[in-house]
């Protein structure tokens, strides 16, 4: 089996999907595809399909390929390759964003008479449709899936067999993963202590793997999910303690700034404001020395907010028409909220009443759409819930 993690690290960085590289070139692709046509033996030409698959993000001009694998596969009848292969074309369909087809070729996999002899692919193909359903919005059915990746990895029988078969870095590297995953999506739907306590496990298992940078990564997400929740004072200390690990193992200047921005938005809400502003101005000057939009459009709405709380309306308007300036031009969305409550806010405050109601209109329409999509997504939540329960209950009476 090749040694991967790309299922499900889309949810621990933020990104997913297929992103053409300038190094991709036409020759490049017309060589990987001949050197592959030129291996003769069956077991290898599949192997170079399967890993040219995963490496290159399952990049469109290797989705041929995949239904070659497939093919050799099923030729040979060997059951891991049978299983790799719906695993990699259901990957293929999560990274083209075709979630009913991809589940299609997971659920194939996991019909499979002989799946619970091959854990490793089991839970890769549990991962696979977790993935699926989180793109879909059905976040309660992708914690299903996930849950049921995690019983396996914890259970000690199939734990056993899965280090026998892929050793136990790649299940610890594994478990890490999905802890993070399960986590964040617990986080969406604001369920904190599961979250938490997923994000501990899956920081634990990192650090005793001296995984520096993706342990501060999590240690981030662990702390988002406690400033929601309103323990201020201890996700603090976890956005502190994250960028430590940052200038541990000598991340980017542009991640150590957004390290400062994250403390400087929980300082301000804490009240500790000439801190905040300090830490926030510190940022900012890193996002603009490096032109990076998306943090000077996070910093000025930021340090907007602060000054509106300390009662420096005209400072606040500026900032926060900055942001709002850059936002619109690169359409950023995910920053609107905040921007145009603090205009609103700053404008109110000054007696401007006519560029305040402006901008609660504004702000109002966000938060309807933003209200309508959190009721749509847990309507869908309840369904897959009540589907959920009552599969138990058949399964419980079945017994």
């Amino acid at each position: 089996m090749v040694n991967r993690y790309c299922i499900v690290t889309f949810l621990l960085f933020g990104w997913f999907g297929w992103f053409p590289l300038t190094a991709q070139s036409d020759a490049l692709q017309d060589s990987i595809l001949s050197l592959i046509d030129e291996i003769e033996d069956p077991r290898e030409r599949f192997d170079a399909i399967i890993e040219n698959a995963f490496y290159y993000d399952f990049a469109p001009f290797l989705m041929p390929s995949l239904s070659q694998a497939r093919a050799l596969s099923e030729e040979t009848g060997d059951e891991s390759m049978i299983l790799e292969s719906l695993v990699a074309i259901g990957q293929s369909y999560n990274f083209r964003s075709k979630y009913d087809s991809s589940h299609v070729f997971f659920d194939e996999g996991l019909a499979k008479p002989y799946i619970n002899d091959h854990i490793g692919f089991k839970v890769e193909l549990l991962e696979g449709k977790a993935v699926a359903f989180s793109r879909q919005e059905n976040i309660q059915e992708a914690i299903n899936y996930f849950s049921r990746s995690i019983e396996i990895i914890e259970n000690p029988i199939s734990r056993k067999s899965y280090i026998d078969t892929e050793g136990e870095e790649d299940l610890l590297k594994m478990s890490s993963i999905i802890y993070n995953n399960v986590a964040n999506l617990y986080k969406r739907i604001e369920q904190y202590d599961p979250a938490v306590s997923n994000y501990d496990k899956a920081i634990k298992i990192m650090l005793d793997l001296d995984a520096i940078r993706y342990a501060a990564t999590v240690i981030n997400n662990k702390a988002g999910a406690l400033e929601q929740q309103g323990d201020l004072e201890t996700a603090l200390e976890e956005y502190k303690r994250a960028k430590e690990l940052k200038i541990e193992y000598d991340a980017t200047p542009r991640s150590i700034a957004l390290s400062d921005l994250s403390i400087g938005t929980c300082l301000g809400a804490l009240g500790r404001h000439p801190e905040a502003l300090e830490t926030i101005n510190a940022a900012i000057e890193v996002f603009e020395e490096i032109n990076y939009t998306k943090g000077i459009t996070y910093g000025y709405a930021e340090r907007g907010i602060i000054y509106n709380r300390i009662g420096l309306s005209d400072q606040a308007i500026q900032d926060c028409n900055k942001s709002r300036e850059i936002l619109e031009q690169d359409g950023i969305v995910d920053y609107s909220n905040q921007v145009y409550d603090c205009l609103y806010r700053s404008y109110k405050n000054n007696g401007l009443y006519k560029q305040a109601l402006l901008n609660l209109e504004k702000l109002n329409t966000i938060q309807d759409s933003v209200l309508n999509a959190k009721n749509f997504r847990k309507i869908g939540q309840l369904e897959s819930q009540l589907e959920f329960e009552k599969k138990q209950a058949l399964s419980t009476m079945r017994l």
